[in-house]
């Protein structure tokens, strides 16, 4: 039972798209039976804070407020030194009660796992762009309050271009002190977020898996930097020909992207139904936001299918 636990918890992990590893004595330090994770906001709060005093215990796990945790390595440090937020992980669970168990379990391996990649070496090869939504920037900006701004550039509509350290176990957004070590200015970064996750990507025309009418298709492989696509319309000319540059798409999470032939009212209305219902349940939802292709660019289409 115990073995299906922490199969079951990998499983979930890639399902996410984490691609990253976390030791098979990290996880199990977190797993536990389903079922078990209260989802009122005050018993969840004090449930993540046992787990991660459990998978810490080299640290001090503080509850600050409702959904957010203060850690600290020592005595003399103030109980914010570190602060987990826990929004994303409470409403996946809110969204997805059956999953919530393993997702908890993964959510404070990675975590865990994270305190001590912040110390770890940041090399050039690391930088990664995604695609995230603006009130994710606002949310980080708030986070770091005062801590310097984070590498990030608007995208269009309510999507940003985000730069972030691919760490083994955790992802964690570059600011300033980043650029410093890496001597890199901000569009240097930009750019080379860019350049390295284009080679995490297959290329378009393979990954697209399309139904049979042709007008309507999905891109999900498990890859956690999917709907970084959308950080390169150039790549997307050849399909938007296919269809007589009448390619939409969407990103509804971060290993999703939909598109489809916007004279097509089936493919349209097929795509509406589907970027709802997998924003409904990813564990990080981006944005139903739809898109049209121009040969200059992404817009904002104006049917969103609301």
């Amino acid at each position: 039972m115990f073995s299906k636990s922490i199969d079951a918890v990998r499983r979930f992990m890639r399902r996410c798209g984490a691609g990253l590893a976390v030791s098979m004595t990290l996880a199990a330090g977190v797993a536990f039976a389903a079922g078990v994770v209260p989802l009122d906001e005050k018993g969840f709060t004090e449930f993540l804070a046992r787990s991660f005093a459990a998978a810490m215990p080299e640290y001090e796990v503080n509850v600050l407020a409702l959904l957010a945790l203060g850690v600290r390595a020592d005595a003399n440090e103030p109980k914010d030194a570190q602060i987990f937020y826990l929004q994303t992980i409470y409403s996946f669970c809110l969204r997805n009660p059956a999953n919530c168990d393993f997702a908890v379990a993964n959510h404070v391996a990675q975590m865990s796992a994270g305190v001590k990649d912040a110390k770890s070496p940041v090399d050039r090869s690391r930088l990664r762009g995604v695609v995230r939504t603006k009130a994710y920037v606002d949310a980080i900006r708030r986070k770091l309050d005062g801590d310097g701004e984070i590498v990030a550039v608007p995208l269009i509509g309510d999507l940003w271009a985000v730069c972030m350290l691919d760490l083994p176990t955790a992802m964690q957004v570059m600011r300033p002190s980043h650029l410093e070590r890496l001597n890199l200015t901000r569009d240097a970064a930009i750019a080379l977020c860019k350049k390295n996750v284009a080679t995490e990507l297959s290329p378009l025309e393979t990954a697209a898996r399309m139904d049979k009418s042709g007008k309507f298709g999905i891109l999900s492989a498990g890859n956690p930097y999917e709907s970084s696509r959308l950080l390169f319309p150039e790549s997307w000319a050849p399909l938007a020909e296919r269809m007589g540059r009448h390619l939409i798409v969407a990103a509804p999470a971060h290993d999703a992207v939909l598109f489809a032939d916007d004279r097509d009212a089936k493919a349209v209305a097929k795509m509406q139904k589907r970027v709802r219902e997998i924003g409904a349940k990813a564990f990080r939802p981006i944005s139903p936001t739809i898109l049209t292709w121009t040969p200059s660019g992404w817009r904002v289409a104006r049917d969103q299918g609301q």
